[in-house]
């Protein structure tokens, strides 16, 4: 009882320095605010908080350094958190390739209004934002809206210049209305909203704009420099079959790891039917490919440096282009076979059934 007492009372001392530093970082005292969540992180080396209010004023101190160390622990605390793991991606490729496009202005006359993303970059990792950005993107097109998005990772890996946000709108939640059927379906839509959600269930909201939806996230001009050499590595004769494992950060709650042998008895089956084939294994944790070692696969580092800053762009793009594909249950590899234009066969696992099942990009849940 004393322990969880003494943790209890550490961790009620770390929240109350947080929320001084906040005050302080609002008055411009950010030299102050670092001290203060120093002394947070001290007390409590595991609050979360501490780590990102500290990455964040360092950020606005012009220290990026000491700010990707900060995301860095914030990251192993929660591995699936969109906010660091996408301040940390950003800061590493602009170390590296200086600032992205400039934002366009935002337009002086409105179309037909405006509609923005806040919470894009702070919910939901990379190809969550994806689909976050996707889906307004979209909407905007669609109904001639002026889109306008914070800082996020699109700009650097696609080059996007879309205006930042100006007077804040009203928001609306996919949890309270039904956005993607005012998408999907054409109806009368929202003007002049803030639109929030993840976008995570089926994914028909965007059948009707494919190309419109594969055109968005072509790699830019530094990015393509980088990912397009290591894709003409890749074996061009034979048929490319890729798995996607992903392990880092789904062993919780409904997001399990698949089980290998689904992987294993699946790839038995399949390539009894193939004269020539390759194995791509696309994995956060390399020692998942362990259990493949009999089908000699290949994997990113095979095809030659990684992009630094954004290590899984490699992995992302080979899912695009392989012939056919074993999913896990992730938006990563789901938003990959969205811009597959060559694939036969899409896989993935269905838990009820304990097997993989076929399922179609455009019209399937993104998350089980």
């Amino acid at each position: 009882m004393a322990n969880a007492d003494q943790t209890g009372a550490a961790q009620s001392q770390a929240g109350a320095l947080v929320s001084a530093a906040a005050r302080e970082h609002a008055q411009g005292k950010s030299v102050e605010a670092v001290c203060l969540l120093e002394g947070a992180i001290q007390i409590d080396r595991s609050c979360f908080d501490a780590w990102i209010g500290l990455g964040m004023v360092q950020e606005s101190l012009a220290r990026p350094a000491e700010a990707i160390k900060a995301y860095e622990m914030a990251m192993k605390l929660s591995p699936g958190h969109g906010f660091p793991f996408g301040r940390h991606t950003i800061l590493r490729l602009r170390q590296r390739w200086g600032p992205p496009p400039q934002p366009r202005a935002r337009a002086s006359e409105s179309r037909r209004g405006r509609v923005t993303a806040s919470e894009l970059g702070i919910q939901g990792r990379f190809a969550n934002q994806l689909l976050q950005y996707a889906f307004v993107r979209l909407y905007s097109e669609q109904y001639q809206l002026d889109l306008e998005v914070p800082d996020w990772l699109g700009r650097d890996l696609f080059d996007l210049d879309d205006p930042l946000p100006g007077p804040a709108l009203r928001p609306v939640s996919e949890t309270e209305i039904d956005l993607a059927a005012i998408l999907r379906d054409g109806k009368t839509p929202l003007v002049d909203v803030d639109i929030r959600g993840h976008f995570c269930g089926s994914s028909a909201w965007a059948a009707r704009q494919q190309e419109l939806f594969r055109s968005l996230f072509r790699p830019g001009a530094k990015a393509a420099a980088e990912v397009n050499p290591a894709l003409a590595r890749l074996p061009a004769a034979g048929t490319r079959i890729a798995i996607h494992l992903r392990w880092g950060d789904l062993a919780f709650g409904p997001y399990r790891i698949t089980p290998v042998e689904w992987y294993l008895n699946w790839l038995d089956s399949v390539i009894r039917t193939l004269d020539r084939w390759t194995l791509y294994i696309a994995t956060d944790d390399p020692r998942s490919a362990a259990p493949f070692a009999r089908f000699n696969p290949i994997m990113a580092s095979d095809l030659g440096p990684l992009v630094r800053g954004a290590e899984f762009l490699t992995d992302f793009y080979v899912l695009s282009q392989a012939d056919i594909m074993a999913i896990s249950n992730s938006t990563f590899s789901f938003v990959a076979s969205m811009l597959n234009r060559r694939c036969t066969q899409f896989l993935r696992p269905q838990p009820q059934k304990q097997c993989l099942i076929s399922y179609d990009p455009w019209n399937s849940e993104a998350m089980l």
